[in-house]
């Protein structure tokens, strides 16, 4: 017997919400790129799916899984660039 799954709108909730926390984080701690690449993550999810799709021909559950890789190789290296 399978779990059930999610709604895609909690699936989009839970992207939305992740990159809010995402941009915060970084935010605050003055990582510019970082926040760029969560504010653009964050962009991805709130615009249409249909949308996104037609036009970037991928969906916006992938952009957010691999971009919040991206992010955290580049928070990585923003915070080694600090001295952290």
């Amino acid at each position: 017997m399978e779990p059930p799954a999610m709604s895609p709108t909690l699936v989009r909730i839970a992207f939305i919400v992740l990159h809010l926390v995402q941009y915060v984080v970084v935010a605050l701690a003055g990582w510019n790129v970082s926040a760029i690449v969560a504010a653009l993550l964050l962009g991805a999810q709130l615009l249409p799916v249909a949308h996104f799709e037609k036009n970037f021909k991928v969906s916006p559950k992938l952009v957010s899984q691999i971009g919040s890789l991206v992010w955290l190789a580049v928070a990585f290296v923003e915070m080694r660039l600090a001295g952290g």
